[in-house]
């Protein structure tokens, strides 16, 4: 099994809400400053890749893990901690006419963190990093 109880193959849908274009990925800066795991950094930025403008994404945990080039139980891993650091928020969703559920990624909108983060000094910027390398998930 997936996070939140998915079977490997079960499509996955991720709604992106940061208004982002096509054709190029952002990342807010803040994100290579977080203790991400490489495999979380990797998925993170490949589900806001794929999510596009459009922002969704049906992709089985299979399929994610075959283009990041990690295990299916790494990108479950990875979708864990990426839920614990606030970065993204995941929904099991039934759906109503044909009994079928799915997972919901949502991809949080993280700028005013971002904004807030490099609007600090930098002896913040290091008090803050050390209290996430600290309270790490």
């Amino acid at each position: 099994m997936g996070f939140s109880g998915c079977s490997m193959n079960e499509q996955i849908k991720t709604i992106d809400e940061t208004g982002d274009r096509k054709y190029f990925t952002i990342l807010q800066n803040f994100i290579f400053d977080l203790p991400l795991s490489v495999y979380s950094f990797r998925v993170y930025a490949h589900i806001k890749r794929v999510a596009g403008e459009g922002g969704v994404c049906w992709q089985a945990i299979r399929t994610i893990a075959k283009r990041c080039k990690i295990s299916p139980s790494s990108v479950s891993r990875a979708v864990k901690e990426l839920q614990k650091f606030g970065l993204i928020d995941v929904t099991k969703i039934a759906n109503p006419t044909n009994g079928y559920s799915y997972t919901e990624i949502r991809i949080r909108d993280v700028w005013k963190h971002n904004m807030n983060y490099f609007n600090m000094t930098e002896e913040q910027r290091e008090e803050q990093r050390q209290f996430w390398e600290e309270n790490r998930p």
